[in-house]
This record gives C-alpha cells, sequence and structure tokens, in this order.
C-alpha cells in the first residue's frame, strides 16, 4: 500500500515524489492538509507534490487503519489515468483506467461523502 505526506521538493530516501496530479470532486486544504469541498465552479483541484512510499499496514479487526497527524480517518482515493474512468475490466476486477487507490485524509468530512461526491484522482486532465 501507499502513505502520503506533502514535501518540499527533493529526492526522497525511500519512495517516489510526484507531481503533475489533480482532484476531482474535492479541493485539498494546504492549511489543514486533508479534503475540503470544492469551490463552486472549479472542476479539477492541483495537488501538492505527494511523497509515495510503500507501507506495511496494520490490520485491525479485519480492516486497514492509516492514520495522518493524529487522524485515523482517510479517503481511500481511487487514482485514474484519464479522467474518463473507463475502460475494459481486468480479471482483478478494476477498470484498465485505474491506477490504485491513494489514502487522502478527511478531517471535516466521512470518507463515505467523498466517494458520493465521485472524488478521485487524476493523471491527467485531457483525454
Amino acid at each position: 500500500m501507499t502513505d502520503i505526506e506533502l514535501l518540499a521538493l527533493h529526492a526522497p530516501h525511500y519512495g517516489v515524489n510526484v507531481t503533475g496530479i489533480f482532484l476531482e470532486g474535492a479541493s485539498w486544504s494546504r492549511d489543514s492538509h486533508s479534503l475540503v469541498e470544492a469551490s463552486p465552479g472549479v472542476l479539477y483541484c492541483p495537488m501538492p507534490v505527494i511523497l509515495l512510499s510503500p507501507k506495511r499496514i496494520k490490520k485491525i479487526n479485519g480492516s486497514t487503519s492509516i492514520q495522518f497527524q493524529g487522524e485515523a480517518r482517510s479517503y481511500e482515493c481511487p487514482l485514474y489515468r484519464t479522467p474518463g474512468r473507463q475502460g475494459s475490466l481486468t480479471t482483478a476486477g478494476h477498470s484498465t483506467n485505474f491506477v490504485t487507490y491513494v489514502p487522502l485524509p478527511s478531517i471535516d468530512c466521512d470518507p463515505s461523502h467523498w466517494c458520493k461526491r465521485g472524488a478521485a484522482l487524476l493523471c491527467e486532465l485531457g483525454e
């Protein structure tokens, strides 16, 4: 799995810095480092630099728990290659457009709120 951290632009000792990712269906608060409601009329929000690093996730009662700055609530945000979110299904049941899930902190809202909003990360805006 992956863990997300916000960093300055420098080479990490472990993992990889990712830039150029956009958030659709929500916005990113640089103050609280969490998901917030999108501003009216804004379709896509550029994400800050993200450090993706592999980590073991402790299983608690059959579910996973990831903590961000003391918060245990996170939204498993899907990352897609394009905004179309369509493609042929693989044997794993995911679209070929799907890349992975990225856990994003959600301080103000329950993660199900972002699921209903269709919040997703995108690698590119044009199809």
